[in-house]
């Protein structure tokens, strides 16, 4: 191993992502089980990085011409949701030995905006924050004050000796378009998915079963609302709470492969999950229903639902109200 690089000398070499770079995330990923963060998975090129006999082996990866800007946080900037930023946070927030008073880098995701205020998810942490947003009225000298807060915060990361703090550094100085060029190799390469901020190798989930999967038919059909992956695996999947990387990926996998049936009506890495139609099975009436167009009974109590009756309750949204959420649901609507 050469000797530690200072960050600021780096070269656009040390800016790129490499092959090599995604081969031994995919081994991580593969020898331990787990699902990593956009942070981790940037600290892990950074290391590399840091040491002055850094040399890759092949062309670095292409960036893809559509990919979005990551910057520090600034309560300035005009962040629209999903924008990666950035964030500040402190050696106890992180579960660190508090030897001084440093801020770490880490990742973060805006989720919404709500009037001036933005919730964010921030790799490493378990609970969602709110960020402030500066008002127009507020001074660019008052701003200008909060950007030397975070840079003087930073700077002492110079006076730590340890790896870590090195490496903190760099991805303040470096962080923006190491992460942007990260996302890009994950979105190019068909061995990754994302799922909720985390991301793992598509050939390690581990599908749900049939019986998994009528489960999560019936909770998608008896809610009113959209629901997450959480939500589906403490509903549906055996043993919910044994929750496993492999399982939680391969309920998410198995919805994104049945296009016909299930649609994302969150983002592409934070799903939130409906039917676009009612799943195959045998459907059972609790009350009667007719056809508010032509006035057609459609199904009497205790009848068995023809298809063609599934279907334009469906339509008319009166399915789940027929049906309701009882002993013959449970029974019946089964597995696509």
């Amino acid at each position: 191993m050469g000797v530690a690089l200072h960050m600021l000398n780096w070269d656009s070499g040390r800016l790129a992502v490499y092959p090599q770079d995604m081969d031994r995330l995919a081994a991580w990923m593969r020898l331990d089980m787990v699902a990593l963060d956009l942070t981790t998975m940037v600290q892990e090129l950074i290391k590399v990085r840091l040491w002055d006999d850094f040399a890759p082996s092949s062309p670095p990866l292409p960036e893809l011409p559509d990919s979005n800007e990551v910057r520090v946080w600034d309560p300035a900037y005009a962040w629209q949701v999903g924008d990666l930023a950035i964030f500040p946070v402190s050696c106890e927030e992180m579960n660190s030995s508090p030897r001084q008073a440093l801020m770490y880098p880490r990742v973060g995701e805006i989720l919404s905006l709500r009037g001036n205020s933005a919730v964010v998810s921030i790799d490493g942490l378990r609970e969602n924050r709110i960020y402030g947003l500066v008002p127009v009225r507020v001074s660019e000298s008052q701003l200008e004050t909060w950007r030397q807060t975070v840079e003087q915060a930073v700077a002492r990361l110079g006076t730590c000796a340890e790896v870590s703090c090195r490496v903190a550094e760099a991805l303040w100085v470096h962080g923006a378009t190491l992460v942007r060029r990260m996302v890009s190799a994950l979105r190019q390469d068909p061995r990754f998915m994302s799922l909720e901020g985390m991301w793992f190798l598509r050939q390690l989930a581990e599908l749900p079963s049939p019986e998994e999967l009528a489960a999560v038919n019936r909770a998608l059909l008896f809610s009113e609302d959209p629901l997450s992956i959480d939500e589906l695996e403490a509903r549906c999947l055996r043993e919910p709470h044994v929750r496993t990387t492999p399982r939680r990926f391969g309920l998410a996998l198995a919805l994104q492969e049945r296009q016909d049936l299930y649609a994302n009506v969150g983002t592409d890495g934070r799903p939130r999950w409906v039917l676009i139609e009612p799943p195959q099975g045998q459907y059972r009436a609790r009350m009667a229903a007719y056809d508010p167009d032509t006035f057609q009974v459609l199904c009497e109590p205790g009848e068995a639902l023809s298809s063609d009756a599934v279907h334009r309750l469906w339509d008319l949204g009166l399915l789940r109200r027929v049906i309701g959420p009882g002993d013959y649901a449970r029974r019946d609507v089964s597995a696509s």
